[in-house]
């Protein structure tokens, strides 16, 4: 099986001469066109995913992170998530965490005991000690014994 090979020259004069590869030099001999393909993927610039204020509002647990540009902080779990590889997808997959589900669940509960609690406070207690106070007063009025 034939090898091909490619002549990469540092000198441009001594390129343009010849088209076949010098036998003497093999410094500018690539063997595999595999690895130039490797070579050229490294080389491409990456793009680190920035944290977004648009998020906040699919996220109403989300904020900017407290580590910079490239974390989103969790306001439920007290956690920066980095999403400089990942972006909208790392904080999807946070979200998905039995870590956050469960806390999560734990301030949804707490938030309904929140609503709840004023609406037996206020009007039922002060309309009991009012009827307590009444009841009082007449017994002691009319001398009765109870």
């Amino acid at each position: 099986m034939k090898r091909f090979f490619e002549v990469v020259s540092k000198d441009p004069q001594r390129a343009s001469s010849s088209s076949e590869p010098d036998s003497e030099s093999t410094e500018g001999i690539n063997e595999s066109p595999e690895k130039d393909k490797e070579c050229e993927k490294s080389k491409k610039q990456k793009y680190e995913q920035k944290y977004v204020k648009y998020w906040e509002s699919e996220f109403k647990w989300l904020s900017e992170g407290t580590k910079g540009c490239h974390y989103a902080f969790c306001k439920v779990c007290s956690v920066d998530v980095y999403i400089g590889k990942m972006g909208k997808s790392a904080i999807k997959s946070h979200a998905n965490t039995q870590i956050h589900t469960k806390n999560a669940g734990t301030i949804s509960l707490n938030l309904v005991q929140q609503n709840i609690e004023p609406l037996f406070s206020s009007a039922s207690k002060t309309a009991v000690i009012d009827a307590e106070i009444m009841m009082a007063v007449f017994v002691a009025e009319h001398n009765l014994a109870f």
